[in-house]
């Protein structure tokens, strides 16, 4: 009778065992992780002195726990087991663990997976181009994109091409972005001014010898378009240059002398200075670009400066 009895003791053991190892494995016990592992691990111990006392640990006893930053040798303790299948974690934040007034803290670091995520973070650009930015051993490059436009006002000429004297460069609208391109050369009338209707109208051998570039009327302007304009590209405002060196072309047709680097027409007279839109000045000094001119002239020049 003893030995049926003790039998059937270790027969509703083993069931009871077996029953409890099942329902861990479907996650039935977790909400006697937290007071199980605080009468294993005590509470949750942040004491530091300084930052590698401190350490991100999981201290909720949960699926989703992303951690807190605590004592590296405290630890929880938690024996049963989560049913994950039913839960859908929101992605943890980067996390670093500091010693404040001896106490762990947490501070987010905030993630970095390109140039712009890298640059709102705070950390160092380069002023190179493209710019770039380096975060946690890594070095994101800023990508580039086209310039949208509806007219060719709105489009601003890059600095390397500002610096060339090949060609008076401009930036044209084309297809709904910006482009540099070099306007064709008239000889008849010296001007970078060649009028057209359509692409058709338009030659560009003269400047584009072996047909590199794309000929196009643009602006009712035959031009040469060499590249498409990208953001963070550096620019330099020349709405005005166009006209400044039709200007300077014409000058010298008037008898005149023009002074490029300072956008001046010598000798020239008041009714084509104000046609053109200049500032007269009917007695110039002729060392007023020389102020440290032993020997200089009394004599009036006239001259028609452009801004």
């Amino acid at each position: 009778m003893k030995k049926t009895i003790l039998i059937i003791a270790i027969i509703i053991i083993a069931i009871v065992i077996i029953a409890i190892f099942a329902l861990n494995l479907i996650g039935y016990w977790p909400f006697l992780n937290k007071p199980i592992s605080y009468l294993v691990a005590g509470p949750v111990d942040k004491f530091c002195q300084t930052d590698s006392d401190c350490q991100i640990k999981p201290t909720q006893c949960a699926y989703c726990d992303c951690g807190d930053a605590v004592n590296i040798n405290w630890k929880q303790n938690c024996p049963f087991k989560t049913h994950y299948i039913s839960y859908s974690c929101k992605l943890c934040p980067g996390l670093q663990a500091k010693c404040v007034a001896n106490q762990c803290q947490r501070n987010i670091i905030e993630l970095v997976s390109d140039f712009k995520s890298c640059a709102a973070a705070g950390y160092p650009v380069t002023e190179n181009y493209p710019r770039q930015c380096r975060a946690n051993g890594q070095t994101f490059t800023e990508v580039l994109e086209p310039i949208n436009c509806s007219q060719s006002i709105e489009c601003e000429l890059p600095m390397a091409y500002a610096v060339k004297s090949n060609c008076p460069y401009q930036a044209y609208c084309v297809n709904n972005g910006c482009w540099v391109g070099c306007p064709m050369y008239r000889a008849e009338t010296k001007t970078y001014q060649v009028k057209c209707l359509f692409d058709s109208d338009c030659d560009c051998s003269s400047w584009d010898i072996n047909k590199t570039s794309e000929c196009a009327c643009v602006d009712n302007q035959c031009i040469s378009l060499q590249e498409e304009i990208i953001e963070g590209n550096p620019v330099i405002d020349t709405s005005s240059r166009m006209d400044l060196e039709a200007i300077g072309y014409e000058c010298p047709d008037q008898n005149g002398k023009w002074l490029y680097q300072y956008r001046e027409c010598e000798n020239i007279s008041q009714t084509w200075c104000s046609n053109e839109g200049g500032t007269f000045n009917e007695c110039a000094s002729a060392c007023r670009h020389n102020p440290k001119a032993e020997v200089c002239t009394l004599q009036c020049v006239p001259v028609c400066q452009f801004e």
